[in-house]
């Protein structure tokens, strides 16, 4: 026989595991109805893509101080609003057409106070969008090469924006025609063909890279003929001077407007499928490589790809499973297996009157009492544990506080003492904790007697302040 102090309650979950792996098992062939995921990697100078020669690092430095959006189509133009609103159009894949450039220049028009567009480009591939607003400025997309005694290919080019000058490396640099200059490469070799290094070739002592035009009121342009200065790779290396350019050109380009939204054009930027980045795998960086690997196995993840086959497994065990005679061991150990993990989910926990309600269902009666004090029933740690939740919830409706508050012995002791209110604190305490396995002192506990003289000393301390354990009696 043994003591039970405290009334116990079974505790489930209010959604149940059979519930939850039902949920699971509907997502699961729902994804696989759906077919593989065949993701598309933007490759190109998207401001999506965060592989070397992607953008999004651009992306990032617009974001941070202005409205920035992506256009991955036309329709997405008809969210765009601001006093200034800024195109950014940066080594398309495809080139961009007139009705393209119509619709572009038309929309902002309509939704922003005034626009600006920035393109660089070293292909004549966005020289539509030029057109079509009546700039003078062109990109030629032929090829600039150094010719300094510095043994680079690379020409430095001298960039003014907002008064400031800006040196930077240029890599498949473009000429730009028309406008006002404001970018410049000195002693260098033009190359006609871009697509040859064989001719014809031209030494020219000045060649300008930039231009900026205000085409009304209301449009201005800025051109580059490279944006290999604008690739993540550029902006992530060491070089901050690249980051400062980016920084300065982004403010001429909102012009001091407040309310300045970007927009990056992604719309012909170039993607591919996951199983087309073989092409590519020459211009991937080790990060690259990475991010790619990653994706790979997220695509491997998906249930289209693992569910059919496993499933195709398992019919297959279970046909042999099922066979005659292991039929008859089989199908009652696994009913057995399944009813086990269904009430894994169960546990039983100790009772916790609500914040606005105590309720007090104990059942210490006299008779109860009087057999623990006489050693007639057999005690364990439990019976400790359920006598401390007991006494602790009578002094916590008698005083405020219960066994667990260091303040116990001083409230308590101006009825008991001190010093005595003390020593059941901590005898209390003490016990509680090694009950509950949070503490291995003392080693040895004849619980018997602990819980006697926890009876004892709790009815004790609670006569001193005019109570007892047996006015606390269950109604059963």
């Amino acid at each position: 026989m043994s003591m039970e102090l405290m009334l116990k309650e079974k505790s489930s979950r209010l959604v149940s595991i059979t519930l939850v792996l039902i949920l699971i098992t509907i997502g699961l062939i729902a994804l696989t109805e759906k077919g593989i995921p065949r993701p598309q990697i933007p490759v190109g100078t998207s401001p999506l893509s965060p592989l070397s020669y992607g953008t999004s690092v651009l992306y990032q430095i617009a974001r941070s101080r202005y409205n920035t959006i992506v256009a991955l189509d036309i329709d997405e133009l008809n969210t765009v609003a601001g006093d200034r609103c800024v195109y950014i159009v940066i080594s398309p894949s495809y080139p961009i057409t007139w009705d393209e450039s119509k619709a572009i220049v038309s929309r902002l028009l309509q939704r922003c106070g005034s626009i600006a567009i920035f393109i660089a480009d070293e292909e004549p591939t966005s020289n539509a969008l030029l057109q079509y607003i009546n700039s003078s400025i062109r990109v030629l997309g032929n090829r600039i090469v150094n010719f300094s005694a510095d043994f680079s290919p690379y020409p430095k080019a001298f960039i003014v924006l907002n008064s400031n000058a800006y040196i930077v490396v240029l890599d498949l640099a473009s000429e730009v025609v028309g406008g006002m200059p404001i970018g410049v490469v000195h002693n260098v070799v033009v190359i006609d063909n871009a697509s040859s290094i064989q001719g014809p070739l031209t030494y020219k002592l000045r060649a300008y890279v930039a231009s900026v035009e205000r085409i009304s009121e209301s449009i201005d342009v800025v051109v580059i003929g490279d944006g290999s200065i604008f690739l993540n790779q550029v902006l992530n290396s060491n070089e901050t001077i690249y980051i400062k350019f980016a920084n300065s050109l982004l403010d001429f380009l909102c012009s001091g407007f407040r309310t300045c939204t970007i927009i990056f054009d992604a719309m012909h930027s170039s993607t591919a499928n996951i199983r087309e980045l073989d092409k590519f795998i020459a211009t991937l960086s080790p990060q690259d490589l990475l991010y790619i690997f990653t994706i790979y196995i997220l695509t491997f993840l998906h249930p289209s790809i693992w569910l059919p086959p496993a499933l195709a497994t398992i019919n297959k065990q279970f046909i042999y499973l099922f066979r005659e005679p292991i039929l008859y061991f089989s199908l009652p150990l696994l009913t057995l297996i399944l009813l086990y993990i269904l009430r894994r989910g169960e546990t039983i926990l100790r009772d916790e009157p609500l914040t606005s309600q105590r309720e007090l269902e104990l059942y210490i009666a006299p008779e109860l009492r009087k057999a623990v004090i006489e050693e007639r029933v057999r005690l364990t740690s439990n019976d400790f544990i359920n006598l401390y939740t007991m006494v602790d919830t009578v002094f916590k409706n008698l005083i405020g506080m219960g066994l667990d508050d260091n303040r116990f012995s001083e409230v308590v002791g101006r009825y008991a003492g001190v010093e005595k209110s003390f020593r059941y604190w901590r005898f209390m305490n003490k016990y509680y904790r090694r009950a509950l396995r949070k503490s291995i002192w003392p080693p040895l506990v004849l619980w018997r007697y602990v819980v006697r003289r926890a009876v004892e000393e709790s009815e004790s301390i609670l006569n001193s302040i005019g109570s007892s354990i047996l006015q606390y009696t269950s109604p059963f």
